[in-house]
């Protein structure tokens, strides 16, 4: 493998910026769909939502903020109660800033 393959690539705060603001208004609908989903199916959804609150956070910070009461909603449960929670608690506390 050459050199110029093993590179990494870093994008600026300006990129971040603008993939964020063209990527947001798709995303935002989506999680809100997870959101209203009840069910086994709706246990899996918010589960891989857990799983990239980090990535969420980057790409659709407004919207992660105002939703994080509807996130972790009960406080600390089991995995079954909130799946959020069961999959997501360090990185809920790396997005609520290491207040948990």
């Amino acid at each position: 493998m050459s050199q110029s393959s093993k590179r990494t690539v870093h994008a600026t705060p300006d990129q971040l910026r603008g993939a964020a603001e063209k990527v947001a208004p798709y995303l935002e609908p989506l999680l809100e769909h997870v959101l209203t989903q009840e069910g086994r199916g709706a246990l899996a959804a918010r589960a891989i939502v857990g799983t990239y609150l980090p990535q969420i956070h980057l790409l659709a910070r407004d919207w992660l903020l105002k939703a994080i009461p509807r996130l972790f909603e009960g406080g600390t449960t089991t995995p079954l109660q909130s799946a959020i929670e069961g999959t997501s608690s360090s990185a809920g506390c790396w997005v609520l800033g290491n207040r948990c």
